[in-house]
Order: C-alpha cells, then structure tokens, then sequence
C-alpha cells in the first residue's frame, strides 16, 4: 500500500523529522554512558527519521511535486507515523500556553493599531486635519 502526501504535509513531516535528528547526540551520551536500553530506543527512533526522509521524502525543504508517494511498507509507516505524530503532540503541547500567550500579544497589538488609527481618523476628520497632519 502506498501512501500520497501533499507537498505541504510532506514538508511539514520532513522538518519535523529533521528536528528529530537532534537526538543523535543523546544517543551517542546514552552508549557512552553504558544505558543500553536508552540507546537502543533513540537508535530506533533515528533509525525510523532517517527512513522517513531517505526512502520517503527525500531530502530539502520543498519537494519537487505537488504530490509525494511513500513507498514505505504499512508497517514501518505505522512505527514511523504513531512515533512522529507521538513527538509532534508533545512538543505541541509544551509550546502551546507560548503560543498562546504570543498570539494574545499579537492580537493585542494589532486591536491597539487598529483603534490608534480610527481614533486618529476621527480626529483629523473633527478637526479638519491640516495640511502635513499625522494620519
């Protein structure tokens, strides 16, 4: 069974298995430090990244059609997958209350832009604006 992805899911799946990549180094910590078990786990979940993206999506950060198949076999797609989508809900969940707080900010200023430049309208409309006057 082969699976298609769009471009914009494979790109979304490639950078988040590139970031994956970076536990390479707790990895080799893990060996260095005689932690077999940890070892093997984090040599499994590189191992499963790198098929990803080898034999998968590819390598770089566009893919060259609008539509990319995984010639994968279902069952390493499925180690694969419930690994990546097991990641992305933690990190997603650990970001969220930044994100959160960042989009609050953002819409902040932007409601503070945007009530700053009708204000300013009204003003400039009340009091004929004269010529040179800020908007």
């Amino acid at each position: 069974m082969n699976l298609t992805l769009t471009a914009t899911e494979r790109n979304a799946l490639y950078r988040q298995a590139l970031g994956e990549l970076t536990v390479f180094d707790d990895l080799r910590e893990a060996w260095e430090r005689g932690d077999v078990e940890t070892s093997y786990r984090l040599g499994r979940a590189c191992s499963d990244w790198l098929r990803l993206i080898v034999d998968g999506l590819g390598w770089g950060e566009h893919a060259s059609s609008e539509l990319v198949e995984l010639r994968i076999p279902a069952t390493e797609l499925t180690r694969i997958f419930s690994r990546l989508r097991d990641s992305a809900t933690l990190q997603y969940e650990a970001e969220r209350s930044d994100q959160e707080e960042f989009r609050a900010n953002w819409e902040r200023a932007g409601l503070v832009r945007d009530t700053c430049t009708a204000k300013l309208e009204a003003i400039n409309q009340v009091a004929g604006a004269a010529p040179g006057a800020e908007p």
